[in-house]
């Protein structure tokens, strides 16, 4: 049309009366685009020698002369004309819009430059195929990943969650199209227990993605043979105590049956699905090896566990608050017989009972200050440390207080009721046999 009639004019012109030289020379540069995205050709000269810039595209189309349109396509904008730059953009780019584009200024002779502009094809996201519902453990499995669309070709990489895969070479393939490419790799491992839950990732890796993740996952689940351990509740039982052993088993899938076993005995304790043996009231009888084994459809496994059943707690108690009473017997000889020693009447010390722990001011007090190693023996005839004597002012004086650690335990050994609903002030008598750090068998309440 008139465009094309008006740079025929401006080129025979510029023939008859442009110089050559080389500041004439216009220059442009190559670009890449990702498909969909704008790409902006720019243009210049430094010297123009009154002629104007042109654009043109890989088919010889002139897009732009001047500040002029000369292409009916909304996608190409001028963005910049001068006499000595034209530049252009090209906005929603596709794979057909790739080639040279041509820039020209209409001199003598004629000069151009050339623009090659790429365009990459985005590749789609991977899929990935041959993963069946489940798979056992040390079995083999094949997985597949492809996608299509990429330009140049993309590579294809594997991963178990943090860990790489060393899958088999990236397979190419020309899309329908011609111009992009589709890709597939393979990746083949052996599972583990450890791998249950694991994600195994498929990612590409392509120029257009600019450093952005573009990957799939297949979550794999692995059937294993299950596992158990025995814990006590309490962690540390005794003589008396409820004892619950909870046979702890995991596998995938999780046991379903426990049987539960003790080394010696016939036959088996207990088989249930539940996973705890309980002890309502432990004996030393119970004392021995216990066996649970946990089983699933995918085999058994055995735990075992030694019960040791003691009298006294695996570890030190806290000390307990006791009953402090005071002794204030009739003096006598050391010598007496027990025979002839007199009762020994006891009483709580001061207006009412006095509760105390061990190393109290009280108690010291009691004690004089006696260190704690010179107390006296257990008075209750199970053993247990339920009341200690200990002297008032020195050893071998006839002054001793009674310290009563449980004042229910007491009560069972023949202390008497008020005891077993705790001490009140009173009178208390005892048998001075224990004055000289004998046990003594009773102790009764006298008023």
């Amino acid at each position: 049309g008139s465009l094309s009639l008006l740079a025929s004019l401006h080129q025979h012109f510029a023939a008859c009366f442009s110089p050559r030289g080389a500041d004439s020379q216009p220059w442009t540069s190559d670009e890449t685009v990702v498909a969909g995205g704008t790409v902006v050709l720019k243009c210049q000269v430094k010297d123009h020698e009154d002629s104007s810039l042109q654009w043109s595209n890989p088919a010889q189309q002139t897009l732009y002369f001047g500040e002029k349109r000369a292409l009916r396509d909304n996608r190409i904008q001028l963005v910049r004309s001068t006499p000595h730059e034209l530049s252009i953009s090209i906005s929603n780019v596709a794979l057909a819009d790739e080639g040279e584009y041509t820039c020209s200024i209409f001199t003598m002779p004629v000069r151009t430059a050339k623009s090659l502009v790429t365009v990459l094809g985005i590749p789609q996201k991977p899929i990935i195929t041959g993963y069946k519902s489940s798979l056992r453990e040390k079995e083999t499995t094949t997985l597949n990943c492809q996608s299509s669309g990429s330009k140049p070709a993309a590579q294809l990489t594997w991963r178990k969650g943090d860990q790489e895969l060393h899958g088999e070479p990236t397979r190419v393939q020309e899309d329908p199209n011609g111009k992009t490419f589709t890709v597939s790799s393979s990746v083949t491992f052996q599972v583990s227990r450890e791998d249950d839950g694991a994600d195994i990732v498929c990612s590409v890796n392509h120029e257009s993605l600019k450093g952005a993740d573009r990957s799939t996952s297949q979550r794999i689940e692995v059937l294993y043979t299950p596992t158990a351990k025995i814990r006590p509740d309490p962690p540390h039982p005794r003589e008396g105590q409820k004892l619950l052993l909870h046979c702890e088993g995991r596998g995938n899938p999780v046991p379903q049956q426990y049987l539960w076993e003790k080394e010696g005995s016939v036959p088996p304790l207990k088989m249930t699905q539940e996973s705890a043996l309980i002890f309502p009231f432990l004996n030393k009888s119970d004392s021995g090896t216990y066996g649970c084994t946990a089983t699933s459809n995918m085999g058994s496994y055995k735990a075992y566990y030694t019960l040791n059943v003691n009298g006294e707690p695996s570890r030190p108690p806290r000390p307990s608050p006791g009953i402090l009473l005071a002794c204030l017997p009739t003096p006598r000889s050391a010598t007496s017989s027990p025979e002839s020693s007199p009762r020994c009447a006891w009483r709580a010390r001061g207006p009412a009972v006095g509760v105390w722990s061990p190393g109290s001011r009280s108690a010291l007090e009691c004690a004089r200050r006696k260190p704690p190693a010179e107390w006296r023996a257990p008075v209750s005839p199970s053993g247990a440390p339920d009341a200690i004597l200990l002297p008032l002012l020195s050893p071998g004086s006839n002054n001793y207080c009674l310290c009563v650690e449980r004042p229910q335990s007491l009560a069972r050994a023949g202390v008497g009721v008020p005891l077993s609903r705790g001490l009140r002030q009173g009178r208390y008598s005892g048998d001075q046999q224990g004055t000289r750090g004998v046990p003594a068998t009773s102790w009764l309440q006298t008023g």
